[in-house]
């Protein structure tokens, strides 16, 4: 079973954790939803890794990184 976002949250009603997690959920098929049309279109992905990096993601599925300027 998938553990809630917002469980680990103190203080939180149980209704704003349901909301939290519905628009959590709209946020993401969105996101997963404008990434595959850029794909399809034959755009690149661009994306920030945990260190701050630029990093885009050919429609081919290959990644790069970004150079800084």
């Amino acid at each position: 079973m998938k553990t809630s976002l917002t469980a680990r949250e103190p203080g939180l009603s149980q209704e704003t954790r349901r909301r939290l997690d519905d628009m959590s959920r709209v946020f993401q098929q969105g996101v997963r939803e404008a990434r595959e049309e850029n794909r399809r279109l034959g755009i690149p992905n661009v994306q920030v890794d945990e260190d701050g990096r630029l990093t885009e993601e050919l429609p081919d599925g290959t990644a790069r990184l970004i150079p800084p300027k």
